[in-house]
């Protein structure tokens, strides 16, 4: 027909000449825009390409894939970073301009300025960019409808830039020297660029070579007091000395310029008593110490001659401020030391000098305990702890921070036990005690102490993104893996414990989805709310312990893909005559987050209702309508239901009718 009139108007009068082929063509256009805006209505209408901002059209959810990249997943602070959402539905890429909505919990979007922003895809792909002033991880969420993935960009901060190289220092020898001076020393570091200045304290070495590695000097004269054994002073070398880059650096420790023959000094013992079965390891602290040395334990004496009762120690180790010995057995030879306060000689064997501390180490057969280790302990017991002090006597009782330990070694100075597990979720501190059970004799303060360390329960789930009914994998750190729970969304969770490690304390479980989550819901726009993908925190308990539990959020879980059918509205009400037909329609709505087919509709006497065939199936939220029609037989009340069996669950709508006599017919 529109070509008829498009036909008629190339014969209608007025159109010879110019003028009339300037009419001619504005009809033809003006048909050919009737013709193209008849086919606009007809057809549906598509999304604008592009991939710029705004609004677009969202691609029903069914089989919707996001998968996200970025192109820098570390920038630096002030930068930008693209992140890039690829969407498919059905393993094929959307239509142009489906609106993909980007949101992130750290830094902003460039085209919104804010935490969100809503682009459209060109080619199956939308991209945002991101930026952020300061250091920080972004979680990035791109959501098409209810389908949703996350990425990480990490916002670092700019390098440094590298400074000029820093002189140091690594070592000095030798590190004494007596204080005539001329000692050659070499001094090991790198850059020491020149040229140097040596100090030793405010006097200047004499520099005999240099390299940026290694310096020789020869040291200075040191005037000491005549009360000084030595004199310690700091080593200070100067490197670009006169220029603007000159620089100090220190070396690691002073230098000492002692006289060459010492008079040792004791100023203290540590520990100051032991058992009379000796072999206790003490530390004598003081200066002016020779080696070689000798140490003696007696029961008196003074400096210059022997102690008497006189007992020689074992000397592990002798530096110039410290003595390390075994004191020997108050037993024997040394009978006469036995529950005694003793007196302690050191000796400088080369020059003959010595030393001599009153009363300064004691003798007896307290219990003590002196050191012990580890001393954190694990909160499942089962560590090996060794003990050392004097006085044990096997058999022994021992308890640490208050918890009973099992021994496996005991002797008159060390014990090895196997600590105990406290009862709940406790981390106990305390001393450790020893008491020899035969005489109940046991250890008094100062004694070592000791702490459990309490347990860090952790969680980890796999996948973070899962369908409702489906089964996690869920691996807990430090749990005795016995008697646990799990809750999902607040429903307990059926749970099968898979391995679990006793020296590391870590379990899996298999850990099944409950199916009566209570889903975040979206209106539909026939009726109802449809169920949708939904955060929900685990929570996890070791019951067995008394932990407190511990939540972790961000499982994600997809309700099932099933119907479920809704009805509105829910009631009909009719008025007729009898005679006089009358109808009103209601519609089903599929509020599930799967199909739903619908399989038959049925209605009572009175009524008769014609809507979708049996097999129609409706997507979510999908919606088809039926009508009823009551057609009264005779005058009265009907009522009754219209039933709606779907593979969703069964709707129905409550039906009243009402029917008057018809009038009688006109004469």
């Amino acid at each position: 027909m529109r070509t008829r009139e498009l036909e008629s108007s190339r014969r209608l009068p007025g159109l010879n000449g110019k003028s009339g082929l300037r009419s001619f063509f504005t009809l033809q256009a003006m048909a050919l825009l009737l013709i193209l805006a008849a086919c606009q209505g007809e057809t549906p209408t598509q999304p604008r390409p592009g991939s710029g901002g705004g609004s677009g059209t969202p691609p029903p959810t069914t089989s919707v894939a996001i998968a996200l990249s970025v192109s820098n997943a570390s920038p630096v602070v002030s930068s930008t970073s693209t992140v890039s959402a690829s969407v498919t539905q059905a393993g094929a890429k959307v239509p142009d301009g489906t609106a993909v909505e980007f949101s992130t919990d750290f830094g902003t979007f460039t085209d919104t300025g804010t935490a969100t922003t809503i682009r459209t895809t060109t080619n199956g792909v939308a991209t945002a960019v991101l930026t952020s002033p300061a250091p920080g991880t972004a979680n990035v969420t791109a959501r098409v409808n209810s389908a949703n993935s996350k990425i990480s960009v990490a916002f670092r901060t700019s390098e440094p830039i590298p400074g000029p190289p820093v002189p140091t220092i690594s070592s000095v020898t030798p590190t004494t020297a007596s204080p005539a001076g001329g000692t050659t020393v070499i001094i090991r570091g790198a850059n020491l660029t020149g040229p140097v200045k040596v100090l030793f304290g405010t006097k200047e070495a004499i520099v005999v070579s240099r390299t940026d590695s290694q310096i020789t000097v020869l040291t200075p004269k040191i005037d000491l007091g005549p009360s000084e054994q030595f004199r310690e002073l700091p080593l200070v070398v100067i490197t670009q000395a006169g220029t603007a880059a000159e620089t100090l650096v220190n070396a690691p420790a002073n230098f000492r310029f002692e006289i060459t023959i010492l008079t040792p000094v004791i100023r203290d013992i540590a520990p100051s008593e032991g058992p009379n079965e000796g072999n206790t390891r003490i530390t004598i602290f003081g200066e002016a110490f020779q080696a070689p040395v000798r140490v003696f334990f007696g029961t008196s004496g003074a400096a210059g001659g022997a102690l008497l009762n006189q007992v020689e120690a074992e000397v592990q180790s002798a530096n110039f401020d410290s003595i390390i010995v075994i004191t020997p057995p108050a037993t024997g030879f040394g009978t006469a030391l036995a529950n005694q306060q003793v007196a302690v000689r050191v000796l400088n064997s080369s020059s003959g000098k010595d030393a001599v501390l009153t009363d300064g180490f004691r003798y007896g057969p307290d219990v003590r305990v002196t050191a012990a280790g580890p001393t954190t302990l694990s909160p499942f017991g089962g560590d090996k702890v060794t003990i050392d002090g004097w006085g044990f006597d096997d058999p022994v009782a021992v308890s640490l921070a208050g918890i009973a330990a099992s021994p496996i070694f005991v002797s008159g100075t060390k014990l090895i036990v196997i600590s105990g597990q406290p009862l709940g979720c406790t981390a106990p501190t305390g001393d450790v005690k020893v008491t020899n059970v035969e005489d109940g004799t046991g250890n008094v303060p100062p004694s070592v102490a000791i702490a459990y360390r309490a347990r860090r329960i952790s969680v980890g789930i796999s996948p973070t993104s899962i369908s409702s009914g489906g089964t996690l994998t869920i691996t807990v750190a430090d749990t005795s893996g016995d008697a646990v729970q799990f809750t999902i969304g607040g429903k307990l969770a059926s749970a099968t414990r898979i391995s679990y490690d006793p020296l590391t304390h870590v379990a899996v479980y298999s850990v099944v989805v409950p199916s009566n989550l209570v889903f975040t819901t979206q209106a539909c726009q026939a009726g109802g709310t449809q169920p949708i993908a939904t955060d929900f925190p685990v929570v996890f308990e070791d019951i067995s312990s008394g932990c407190p539990q511990v939540t972790v959020p961000g499982l994600t879980v997809t309700p099932p893909n099933t119907g479920k059918v809704f009805v509105t509205p829910p009631t009909l009400s009719f008025s007729t005559t009898v005679g006089t037909p009358v109808s009103q329609q209601f519609t089903i709505v599929n509020n599930g987050a799967g199909p739903l087919t619908i399989n038959s509709l049925s209605s009572p006497a009175g009524f008769s209702v014609s809507g979708p065939p049996s097999g129609t199936v409706l997507d979510p939220c999908g919606s088809v309508s039926a009508v009823v029609t009551y057609n009264p037989a005779a005058p009265g009340s009907s009522a009754g239901s219209v039933t709606v069996v779907t593979t969703g669950g069964t709707g129905n709508v409550t039906l009243s009718g009402t029917a008057a006599a018809a009038p009688p017919a006109g004469p």
